[in-house]
């Protein structure tokens, strides 16, 4: 796993490791993880095309993840800018998402914290049943 905490994430930095450009916004369907655009068109090559189409339905592996709180902002603009209440409501809605939005980016980073600590956790165990083996085996070699 990589240091980045940030990596294949949703508005982070890109899944592939020899690229990690930051703002990922491409999601594949297949290792459920974000892309930037560049590795994105990579992945959707036209020659996987068909198998991706059978798989899931789309003939995009990776597809990108408009922001819904710019598309909210962009909606409201055209449809009532000029109710009296405009204002209070698009900044409460605003608000809203993008606080739903920051818990959600919290939520994927404790996601990897946790996932890290239960490898460590792991390689922590293996190694102790490595020392209880050795031991265990030392004690029946000396009697």
């Amino acid at each position: 796993m990589s240091d980045n905490k940030l990596k294949g994430i949703k508005n982070g930095n890109c899944n592939v490791t020899a690229c990690q450009k930051p703002g990922a916004t491409f999601y594949n369907k297949s290792t459920e993880a974000y892309y930037c655009a560049d590795c994105a068109e990579q992945i959707n090559w036209p020659g996987g095309r068909a198998e991706v189409m059978e798989l899931y339905g789309t003939p995009l592996l990776c597809e990108e993840e408009r922001d819904i709180v710019q598309e909210l902002a962009d909606i409201t603009l055209e449809l009532m800018p000029t109710h009296p209440r405009y204002a209070e409501v698009t900044n409460r809605a605003y608000n809203t998402l993008t606080d739903l939005y920051l818990m959600k980016f919290e939520y994927e980073c404790l996601k990897l914290t946790v996932e890290e600590l239960e490898q460590e956790i792991r390689e922590k165990s293996q190694t102790i049943s490595n020392l209880h083996w050795a031991n265990d085996t030392h004690q029946m070699g000396s009697a």
